[in-house]
């Protein structure tokens, strides 16, 4: 074999002296020496092999017997460009289309990089075999190639001279994997077996084995490539498995004009301190003090939640994640999802940011778009298994191909990649590991989605700085304050009022998996919660509920709401029965916040306003035609200002509807702007009724509807109609579960004076209403669902 013979006796020496292999691997780099990697794909099924044997022979004529033929099926593999039958006459575990698909290539190697330390328990310091011997027989080697766009790997696990007691008391007994190293097997051999279904999966299948000594001729095509190695420890002897090439996307975390940045830093609305430096300063000044309070008052203070973060980082930096690379995090609201987010911070990460709430296919979607190859989650997530959902998400065309798995508890937090433990370094370590990798306020560090009611998600880009400064704008939070977050951690509200406002304050903040009415008000009476951010539909669901009256609310100065506008009446019933006042603000996941009312504003401002606009985020009103009607006071709204995304990730399209010619940002209502510069919210673009050419405001319509005694909360939709185009449409929840006529509801509107033309000419009861991922109403299941009762009833009007 033309390339066998080189290749061999540079893999051979990596037994006996690894730093060698790597001067020679450096050497050829240096010198532009095209090294060819040819893999034959081998079942080593209920066999042994000869592991030292094969690696330390210096030429295929030293091979005899067993591994002799080995060499003579590479030979008829490069020879007739096919897979032949192995030992004993057993097919390979994949056919010749599969090897196609799965081969390394051709390869430069033009990065080397070998472990100086032992990723492993501290009980390898004092076991007989010597800290270089371990590092010398027992590393794990991933060798990844860029493939114009893709990435090909190897994944290479050198055996060694240790029986099975060694090694698990060297790197710990696995339970569960894919292969097992049996007592009295004697020196490098292995026993391949299939235990518990972990082995690598592609498309639902089980990914090809190979042994060390195979990798010198996997028939395939021959494309150039570039090489890095990344040793980890391995618990195993040698072996190794291939991967399908994947798609790998590095994101420039400059999203922001050095322009741009220098005028807002000039203004003193952006700064250079991150998230983790604060961080970092409450861990110094107030380690004790709490943090976090999630569910079943698991309590992180700030010094874990610093220590802890850290070691994450370190960890997911030693996986082959560089700095720039995307991380799906998929973790349902509690301290664990703030713990992931700053560990990406400080790895240099972009945290993808995924709603506990999300489908599969909505996950695949984004997880295409950003090009994330590795998925963050816990073993379990709303009642589905992960490794399970990973392999479906997997078969439908996605790029991951690593899945970390985390489990918090009090004061620790362990990990497994692929369903092996991941070592978590010390805080002196992790921090030497970090060096030179955190994202600065200033770069992009979060990615999330637009909550999907209007379609596929968009995937909105964030920097620090943005959610900073929207955090200057609440003069009316101070660290003493207790937070109670009910909103979903990863899209704005709850980023900016979970993640970002209670750390620039040092506040704890009580954060939840799941939304429940009964659970939220005993919390608020236990922590003494303070500030509560909650959408308008919480809201109005805590208003309704009976415990509301039994529970002590005393503590509760503040309710922030927004995503909706919150009617009038109940959330000035809400704020008697409570004695709390509601904040409402205005903005969107890429406006962030434009305006907010204040607790000095009056009552008729505070709860019929979404607030003052913020004089550095400039409002601007357009008509449909894109003329400017600023000076008529209602319009479309878009803005300018500190606050603002930097757009779309990867989609020009959705930015060049987002962004207007002359940069100004659509944020996609019609707003009302009075002589004050308070602004109100007549409607979405999107959300208005037209009635015989008239257009009806359907949030109009959803706050006099609420004003009903028997109405908890309303949903308004335009319903088809043949003859007027559209026709109002009303879905409510009542607070005795009982039906509300049209008639009923007009008597009522009729008595306070609401024109005619607003009144429901529909209402469905239901039981709940549909939300998005974000909390909102999901009005497109409402128009969807109002479409397919009219079809059924041949409704003619």
């Amino acid at each position: 074999m033309r390339n066998f013979d080189g290749l061999a006796r540079t893999w051979h020496q990596v037994g006996d002296h690894l730093e060698s292999v790597t001067k020679k691997l450096f050497e050829a780099a240096a010198g532009c020496i095209e090294v060819v990697v040819r893999v034959a794909v081998l079942v080593l099924e209920e066999r042994q092999v000869d592991v030292e044997h094969a690696t330390r022979f210096q030429d295929a004529s030293d091979l005899g017997g067993r591994d002799k033929r080995l060499v003579d099926m590479f030979e008829d593999v490069e020879r007739e460009d096919r897979v032949e039958r192995v030992v004993d006459e057993r097919q390979p575990l994949i056919d010749r289309q599969h090897v196609d698909q799965w081969v390394l290539h051709d390869l430069h190697l033009d990065h080397v990089r070998v472990t100086d330390r032992l990723q492993s328990a501290a009980a390898v310091e004092d076991h007989a075999p010597a800290r270089s011997q371990l590092l010398d027989y027992r590393e794990r080697v991933f060798v990844e190639g860029m493939v114009g766009d893709n990435v090909c790997r190897v994944d290479v696990i050198f055996g060694g001279d240790f029986s099975i007691d060694e090694v698990h008391r060297s790197a710990g007994a696995r339970k569960g994997g894919t292969t097992e190293l049996a007592r009295g097997d004697g020196v490098g051999e292995i026993k391949r077996r299939r235990l518990a279904g972990r082995e690598p999966k592609m498309r639902g299948k089980p990914l090809p084995f190979v042994g060390l000594n195979d990798i010198s001729g996997l028939a395939g095509r021959h494309l150039p490539g570039h090489f890095r190695v990344v040793p980890l420890l391995a618990h195993w002897p040698a072996r190794a498995y291939l991967s399908s090439p994947r798609r790998r996307q590095r994101m420039d975390v400059t999203v922001f004009a050095p322009e741009v940045i220098a005028e807002h830093t000039r203004d003193g609305y952006w700064d250079g301190e991150s998230i983790a430096e604060r961080i970092a300063a409450h861990a110094a000044t107030r380690p004790n003090g709490i943090a976090f309070v999630g569910d079943d008052d698991l309590s992180v203070t700030w010094r874990e939640y610093d220590e802890i973060s850290t070691g994450v980082a370190a960890a997911l930096s030693q996986i082959g994640l560089d700095r720039g690379d995307p991380l799906g995090i998929m973790l349902p609201d509690g301290p664990t999802a703030h713990v992931a987010y700053v560990a990406a911070e400080k790895a240099g990460l972009v945290a993808i940011g995924i709603g506990p709430r999300a489908g599969l296919r909505e996950v695949a979607y984004i997880l295409r778009e950003t090009g994330t190859t590795t998925l963050v989650s816990l073993a379990e997530h709303r009642g589905t298994d992960m490794h399970a959902f990973v392999d479906d998400i997997r078969s439908l065309d996605t790029p991951i191909d690593r899945h970390v798995v985390i489990d918090h508890g009090r004061g620790t937090l362990t990990a497994r990649l692929d369903g092996e433990p991941l070592v978590i370094p010390g805080v002196a370590e992790a921090t030497r590991l970090l060096t030179g990798r955190a994202l600065g306020p200033n770069e992009l560090f979060f990615i999330n989605s637009t909550s999907g009611t209007t379609g596929m998600p968009k995937c909105v880009m964030h920097t620090q700085n943005r959610w900073k400064y929207f955090h200057t704008k609440c003069r009316q939070f101070d660290p003493d304050d207790v937070f109670m977050v009910v909103v979903p951690s990863p899209f704005g509200f709850g980023l900016w009022m979970a993640h970002f406002s209670p750390t620039m304050l040092g506040a704890k903040t009580v954060l939840t998996r799941e939304f429940d009415v009964d659970a939220t008000l005993e919390a608020i009476e236990q922590h003494r919660v303070t500030v509560l951010a909650a959408v308008t539909t919480q809201v109005l669901m805590l208003l309704a509920s009976p415990k509301l009256a039994t529970t002590d609310l005393s503590s509760l100065r503040i309710v922030q709401s927004g995503g909706e506008r919150v009617p009038f009446e109940p959330a000035a019933e809400f704020e008697r029965r409570s004695g709390a006042k509601i904040l409402q603000f205005y903005g969107s996941n890429e406006a962030g916040c434009v305006c907010g009312t204040t607790i000095d504003d009056t009552t008729a401002k505070r709860l019929g306003t979404a607030g003052r606009i913020f004089p550095e985020m400039h409002v601007r009103l357009f008509d449909d035609d894109g003329n400017d009607v600023t000076a008529g006071g209602v319009g479309r709204s878009a803005c300018k200002g500190p606050g603002i995304t930097p757009g779309y990730y990867g989609n020009a399209e959705a930015n060049a509807k987002l962004f207007r010619p002359d940069g100004w940002m659509y944020l996609g209502d019609i707003v009302q702007i009075d002589e004050d510069d308070y602004l109100r919210v007549v409607g979405r673009t999107a959300d208005f009724i037209i009635r015989a050419g008239q257009n009806i405001s359907a949030p109009a319509v959803e706050e006099e509807v609420l004003g009903h005694p028997r109405v908890a909360m309303a949903a308004v939709v335009a319903m088809p109609d043949p003859i007027v185009g559209e026709r109002v449409c009303a879905y409510v929840v009542t607070s005795d579960g009982g039906e509300l006529g049209v008639d009923d509801l007009g008597q009522f509107l009729h008595s306070r004076g609401v024109s005619k033309s607003m009144w429901p000419e529909r209402i469905v009861r239901v039981d709940e209403l549909p939300r998005g991922s974000g909390g909102k109403v999901g009005k497109a299941e409402l128009r969807a669902d109002i479409e397919r009762r009219l079809k059924d009833e041949d409704f003619d009007g």
